[in-house]
């Protein structure tokens, strides 16, 4: 598992660069209207997943703690192809709509939608039969040859339409499409073998379908926010609330390696002492990444003055991600190495409407950005207690809920009354002692 866990964290920290570079170049020397536009596709194309259906979820269980060289060719080569027949009908619907909408946003989904879920099918068996090499190699690729296309357009051709970064959004996914590919045929020779099984389709999307909807509702979830200030809000208001999420997705760089590994590792581990172990090693690890709030807030103050009304967004946001390290690095994967879909899409369809509310109240009292973040913030908190509740097998004890709630306490003040490199010494040495104090054997474990 942690073998795992640094090849990904590797690939992650060359993606954490290029995605240094997209966070703040992008809004930098764009007009905010052109960013907010840019946004939006990407807020479409987080939904990508809806349209397979569940089969890339029902692979996922299926693979879930196998060994690559346990797959026959031919059962990933019918999947493999079902995707693809799949993904390329639905792509050419949503086209058809959005030709008779006129929707260039939606056309350009159309295609980027076919090439992430094609991306996806091909990590997420690599994630599910637990070849994290492999899959790192195939994570950085996309996001390199996207920055080398934007920095193009932006520094040299200085090009301010929208499409123009959206239309190299969607060639930087084919490379690595035909790459990824081409990377799992050498080592499972798949292409041209299995054909359509259409009993592939019956099966994948039956175990697969209510994975999917909780999956989906996930992302309603982690978009709902957006959603309620791009509805309600200015274009300003979107473009600064995007450009905090932007800097936020930072973080689950470093999130993204526990959660994607801890799935082949909690099909084979059982037993709740380990589980609660590597619990609070995720607690810890979750607020250790907390920090990089604090270099973001150095940059903005320093380069882009024009966004400084997202710093409270964003240390509201990475506290979030405290939260949602442990729900989705242990709870979510216990659902899917469980195999409990109906439960997970139970609980997330909870959530929603627990968010929902929680946004819809910040809005309707206050009419800020800071309070759609703090609803945000609050629902992660309510989504991780009611698993606590339902686990108490696993569930923190006293001094650990103590150490959560004193290191996000100095965190807020660390982050909002200190500047950027005296907050970050302070927190920092807070949070080591509070970690001694309070999760010593955790700590020194690490």
């Amino acid at each position: 598992m942690t073998n795992g866990i640094l090849r990904v964290m590797v690939a992650n920290a060359i993606n954490l660069c290029i995605g240094l570079v997209n966070s703040f170049f992008l809004p930098r020397y764009l007009p905010v209207e052109t960013y907010a536009m840019i946004k939006t596709y990407t807020l479409y194309l987080s939904y990508a997943g809806f349209f397979h259906l569940g089969y890339l979820d029902g692979m996922y269980l299926k693979y879930g703690g196998k060994a690559m060289d346990k797959v026959p060719p031919g059962e990933y080569g019918a999947d493999f192809n079902n995707v693809l027949l799949m993904q390329g009908v639905v792509g050419v619907l949503v086209a058809v709509v959005a030709g008779v909408l006129q929707d260039k946003i939606m056309l350009a989904f159309a295609f980027g939608m076919f090439l992430n879920n094609m991306i996806t099918c091909h990590q997420m068996f690599f994630q599910a039969v637990g070849e994290f090499g492999l899959y790192s190699k195939a994570l950085n690729i996309k996001p390199f040859i996207a920055l080398v296309g934007s920095l193009i357009l932006l520094l040299l051709l200085r090009c301010e339409p929208y499409l123009t970064y959206i239309i190299c959004q969607l060639l930087s996914a084919v490379v690595p499409f035909l790459y990824i590919t081409a990377i799992l045929q050498s080592n499972l020779p798949f292409l041209g073998k299995g054909g359509l099984s259409w009993k592939g389709y019956r099966d994948n999307i039956a175990s697969g379908f209510v994975l999917m909807l909780g999956n989906f509702s996930n992302n309603i979830l982690t978009g709902i926010d957006r959603w309620f200030i791009k509805l309600l809000m200015t274009t300003t208001d979107f473009a600064i609330y995007s450009f905090a999420v932007s800097v936020d997705s930072l973080v689950a760089i470093f999130v993204n390696p526990v959660t994607i590994t801890m799935y082949h590792t909690l099909c084979t581990i059982k037993e709740s002492d380990k589980i609660r172990e590597m619990k609070r090693m995720i607690l810890l690890w979750g607020c250790v990444i907390m920090a990089l709030a604090f270099p973001a807030k150095w940059v903005i103050e320093h380069f882009l003055d024009k966004y400084l009304h997202a710093v409270e967004l964003i240390f509201l946001l990475f506290a979030t991600q405290a939260f949602y390290a442990v729900i989705k690095g242990i709870y979510v994967n216990l659902f899917k190495a469980r195999k409990q879909q109906q439960t997970y899409f139970r609980q997330m369809i909870l959530i929603v409407i627990v968010a929902a509310a929680l946004n819809g109240g910040g809005f309707l009292l206050f009419r800020s950005r800071v309070s759609i973040a703090a609803a945000t913030f609050l629902s992660a908190l309510i989504w991780l207690t009611i698993n606590e509740r339902k686990n108490p097998e696993i569930a923190f004890r006293a001094k650990e809920w103590l150490f959560l709630g004193l290191t996000l306490a100095v965190f807020f003040v660390c982050g909002l009354c200190l500047g950027a490199v005296a907050g970050l010494l302070a927190y920092g040495a807070c949070a080591v002692l509070l970690s001694l104090l309070l999760m010593r054997n955790t700590a020194v474990s690490m």
